[in-house]
């Protein structure tokens, strides 16, 4: 009898781990990315911005000043639900259990006095098994990208 609980009771936990998994609902929109104005010169910009990205950790996986375009791999970054939406399961967010794992890659655009931020924030949610694991889709809500652009101006100064 106790064996047969014991499986009565795997039998009902593996149904409510991938119930979890079933009941995940995307969050809806598009994530928002940052375009600021510098009074600065698309190569102190481009210099600047390489900078600041080295210093929040990112590895520069391709940078081209002519394109004005600089873009990172992704690093871990553990973000709370005021930086990004990735979604509910039974209206809880996912962002809050620790056990939602994001990373964050940044993608530069800079022209003459101006650049734009968009981070590509991806989650995962791992229960323990990977059976269970769920892929989320985050969408930034520009805190990450303000942030970074104001670290790309002080680094103008």
């Amino acid at each position: 009898k106790e064996n047969d609980m014991k499986k009565i009771i795997v039998s009902i936990l593996a149904f409510s781990i991938s119930t979890l998994s079933m009941a995940y609902k995307p969050p809806v929109g598009e994530s928002k990315s940052v375009s600021v104005e510098v009074q600065a010169t698309k190569e102190e910009i481009f210099k600047a911005s390489k900078r600041a990205l080295a210093l929040e950790g990112y590895q520069i996986t391709s940078s081209d000043l002519d394109a004005g375009v600089i873009t990172t791999a992704s690093k871990d970054y553990r973000i709370d639900p005021s930086y990004a939406d990735c979604g509910k399961v039974m209206g809880i967010d996912y962002l809050k259990d620790k056990r939602t794992k994001t990373t964050v890659a940044q993608n530069i655009i800079i022209d003459e006095n101006s650049l734009s931020i968009k981070s590509n924030i991806q989650g995962e949610y791992k229960v323990g098994s990977t059976t269970f694991d769920v892929t989320l889709t985050c969408l930034s809500k520009g805190l990450i990208e303000a942030d970074l652009a104001e670290k790309i101006k002080n680094n103008l100064k």
